[in-house]
């Protein structure tokens, strides 16, 4: 499956769980196997990967996303581009 990719940005306050994974294509996998997971956060300096239950782009949650460039080594993708 292929989600859309924000590089230095990221979703708070919607976190399902979080995993240690090798790469974003692994973090996507975990995404696209749990039903309610629509979206990650993945950290390329140490491999967290973070499941989301929201879009960060959707009107409901625009506040929680974080597009900025403070935001470092944190990827977001989404599953609805």
């Amino acid at each position: 499956m292929t989600m859309c990719k924000v590089e230095g940005a990221k979703l708070s306050n919607h976190v399902l769980s979080t995993v240690t994974t090798s790469s974003a294509a692994s973090c996507v996998a975990k995404c696209s196997a749990n039903k309610n997971c629509k979206s990650t956060n993945y950290n390329t300096s140490d491999g967290t990967c973070e499941l989301n239950d929201e879009n960060g782009p959707a009107y409901q949650v625009v506040a929680d996303f974080d597009d900025n460039s403070a935001v470092t080594n944190v990827h977001y993708h989404s599953l609805e581009c």
